[in-house]
């Protein structure tokens, strides 16, 4: 299989059609092309160097090794588990009779939530694409733009397509009360602030992956919330940014050498190693001040430290 190395210069359409399409046309020739380094100059980014191969000699798996790749299963405990917990907690305590959507719908919400997340990854992994945040053999997305496997383009109109998903069937699950609202005002600006600022995605997952979800959840399956409810999203928050904190850490030097910017960078190795022993810490810190306080029962409490593997 025959390639060669690209440069293209900053801003040019070809370089745009190259990263959205992961394409580029030369004397009738069409190449497939994936990302290896970007040049700068002290303003930004100068060029970036791509491989090129033939796009008649490109390989790539077949479609479902791609889909595996690409919606990350090992990452769904985010969800799933505090959606388990909730779910159990309340069928325990409040019983069937509460329930407040079919068994259907309830299947439905689950899906919704685990869509959710899907495209909250996907939609991070072409932002970070396009500000070339991601290269092949760092960890954090799902690599399969940087490998040629898909293109931008193709990822964005996926992601659509979940997100449409989630929210046509998550928002009838919810009432219309303010509370409720304001949840999904926060969902929608939490989401902007992660693509936007990388510096605040571990908070980000910190609020999605906890208070927001076992929150929603409560809402949707039960018609109510309680401490009890922002006591699990608490610990399953705490747990999630820790979580993704510690990727952060795996990958310090590497960050570093390509000026990226995330919270480990900015708070150096060293006081990143403290904080990640932090957020377990606040993670089963409030998890025994919900048992110490009576707010969720010591079952429940060995439950949840069933789940966290999971996470």
């Amino acid at each position: 299989m025959s390639s060669k190395i690209l440069s293209l210069k900053r801003p040019s359409p070809e370089l745009e059609t190259a990263l959205s399409e992961a394409t580029f046309t030369e004397g009738g020739q069409v190449w497939k092309v994936m990302p290896l380094e970007v040049l700068r100059h002290p303003h930004g980014v100068d060029s970036v160097i791509f491989e090129a191969i033939p796009a008649n000699e490109f390989k790539k798996p077949r479609f479902w090794t791609i889909v595996w790749h690409t919606v990350r299963p090992s990452e769904w405990g985010l969800s799933l588990a505090p959606v388990a917990v909730e779910l159990m907690s309340g069928f325990w305590d409040r019983g069937w009779i509460y329930l407040g959507t079919s068994s259907l719908g309830l299947i439905g919400l689950v899906l919704a939530i685990l869509c959710f997340q899907i495209s909250f990854r996907l939609l991070q992994d072409v932002a970070d694409h396009f500000r070339w945040a991601e290269r092949p053999g760092m960890v954090g997305g799902s690599g399969v733009i940087q490998k040629g496997w898909v293109s931008a383009q193709w990822m964005g109109a996926w992601r659509q397509g979940l997100m449409s998903y989630a929210v046509i069937v998550g928002l009838p699950r919810l009432g219309s009360t303010v509370a409720e609202l304001l949840l999904m005002g926060l969902l929608g600006l939490m989401t902007f602030l992660s693509v936007k600022f990388r510096l605040a995605r571990e908070c980000v997952v910190f609020v999605l992956a906890g208070p927001a979800l076992t929150l929603g959840v409560s809402q949707a399956a039960f018609h109510v919330w309680d401490e009890r409810d922002l006591v699990f999203g608490l610990f399953f928050g705490w747990a999630a940014w820790a979580t993704f904190h510690s990727s952060h850490l795996q990958t310090f030097e590497l960050d570093r050498q390509y000026k990226m910017s995330n919270l480990t960078i900015w708070m150096g190795y060293s006081r990143a190693k403290v904080f990640l022993a932090a957020l377990y810490g606040m993670a089963y810190l409030s998890l025994g001040a919900g048992v110490i306080f009576d707010v969720i029962p010591l079952r429940v409490f060995l439950a949840t430290l069933l789940a966290l593997p999971l996470v």
